[in-house]
């Protein structure tokens, strides 16, 4: 997430994506993709990278909320209420990556 807070996106991009094709099991391997490419702007591809996250870990708190934001930014606005509402219920966890929720 470095690389990406510092504007070098593609390479965040190609380090998560080598690090989920080494592990596909890591659940924040996934969630750190999706937030890579929601941040180049890429939101169908951080959708399939969330979802993959979530298959992992259905409760992860942060990659509800990450999903709600990349619905969000599809226009898909009341899915996206929706699992925002249910992800406010669940515990926070202990990740420093996160996307601004509004």
């Amino acid at each position: 997430m470095v690389l990406a807070r510092q504007g070098d996106v593609r390479q965040a991009i190609e380090n998560f994506s080598a690090t989920v094709r080494i592990d596909p099991s890591y659940q924040k391997g996934h969630h750190n993709l999706a937030m890579a490419y929601f941040i180049a702007g890429q939101d169908a591809l951080a959708l399939v990278s969330v979802n993959n996250s979530l298959k992992l870990a259905p409760e992860a708190r942060n990659s509800l909320l990450l999903k709600s934001q990349i619905l969000k930014a599809l226009g898909r606005t009341k899915e996206a209420q929706a699992i925002k509402e249910q992800a406010e219920f669940l515990p926070e966890g202990n990740w420093s990556e996160r996307v601004p929720v509004q």
